[in-house]
């Protein structure tokens, strides 16, 4: 599956909901050391982000 969207040649093979927590970090990290995949992290400021996170 992830050779299938390495040989589409975009701009990043996945696209990852961020958080900022644990889960969504393991998730990049996994992406980029495990997988050798280019990601776009995306976020959606609901109101629940704490400035850190944000």
């Amino acid at each position: 599956m992830f050779n299938d969207c390495r040989r589409k040649k975009r701009f990043c093979d996945v696209l990852v909901p961020f958080s900022g927590g644990k889960y969504s970090t393991y998730v990049l990290y996994l992406c980029k050391k495990r997988f050798g995949l280019r990601y776009l992290a995306v976020t959606f400021v609901n109101g629940f982000l704490s400035d850190l996170a944000r």
